[in-house]
This record gives structure tokens, C-alpha cells and sequence, in this order.
């Protein structure tokens, strides 16, 4: 992408604590070509809207895809992914599993910025749906059964 926007994109998974900001930023830094945020700004730009007003819904959208990949590698436990070792195979399942989850509250309060229920709606209804898609473990909802 550019220099300020991967800037931007490690400085939102800064928190309180170094695990974070170490996990966090160990996944990003393994790339990708930002393909979701590229589309956002460019949709974006189409319509006129400002960037400044819009890069926080980009950042959003590619961390929501980056804790896609924490929870997916902890699902599937590959060795490599994007040609480095996971990020649970360096710092181990439970502190990729709490960035993970740290990094989709963090996409969830970007893409809050614009204000807009519906967009907020969307996006947790796209980790709900990662999280059980992603998921090996099988999930199911309530049962009309009553326990006895």
C-alpha cells in the first residue's frame, strides 16, 4: 500500500499491552497486498467522499481480515502462512487468540467512526459469520430441547 496508511494500520493495534502490539504487529508485517482496503479508498474516492473521513473504515476492514487470519491459523495450525510462521506457532495459541479478538473489537470501533449503524451492523454480522466459518469446532445455536 503506502507508507502512511501501514502506519496508521500498526498504530491501531497499539494497546496497553507489548503482547498486543507484538502479535498484532508481527501479522501485519507479514504483508499482503490490502486488497479490501484498497477497494474501500477507491470506492471512496469514486464518490467524492474525503479520505480522511474514510481511512478509518479502511483500516477497519483490513483488520478485520487480519484477525480473520490469527483465528483461522488457530483453527487450521498451519506452520507458515504468507511465508512466515504463524503468529501462534511464535507466540503461542492463547496470545493470538486474545490479538485476534483485541483486533476485530478494534476494526469494530473504526468502522464506528462514520457514525452509521448499518455499517456497524454489517461488520459484526461479517466476524460473526468468520467465527463460525473459520471455526473447526462445531458451533450451534439454542435447541428447541429443554435439558432435564
Amino acid at each position: 500500500m503506502f507508507p502512511d496508511f501501514e502506519q496508521g494500520l500498526r498504530a491501531a493495534v497499539i494497546s496497553s499491552t507489548s503482547y498486543t502490539s507484538d502479535v498484532g504487529g508481527y501479522t501485519l508485517a507479514s504483508g499482503g497486498a490490502r486488497m479490501r482496503s484498497r477497494i474501500v479508498l477507491a470506492v471512496a474516492a469514486a464518490l467524492g467522499l474525503k479520505s480522511e473521513t474514510i481511512l478509518p473504515v479502511a483500516y477497519a476492514v483490513e483488520l478485520l481480515h487480519t484477525a480473520g487470519l490469527l483465528h483461522d491459523n488457530l483453527a487450521e495450525d498451519p506452520e507458515i502462512s504468507r511465508f512466515h510462521p504463524t503468529a501462534n506457532q511464535v507466540y503461542g495459541d492463547k496470545p493470538a487468540l486474545l490479538v485476534g479478538d483485541f483486533i476485530s473489537s478494534r476494526s469494530l470501533e473504526l468502522g464506528g467512526s462514520l457514525g452509521s449503524i448499518p455499517v456497524l451492523h454489517q461488520m459484526t454480522r461479517a466476524i460473526m459469520t468468520m467465527n463460525v466459518a473459520g471455526s473447526s469446532i462445531p458451533i450451534s445455536g439454542p435447541t428447541s430441547k429443554s435439558s432435564p
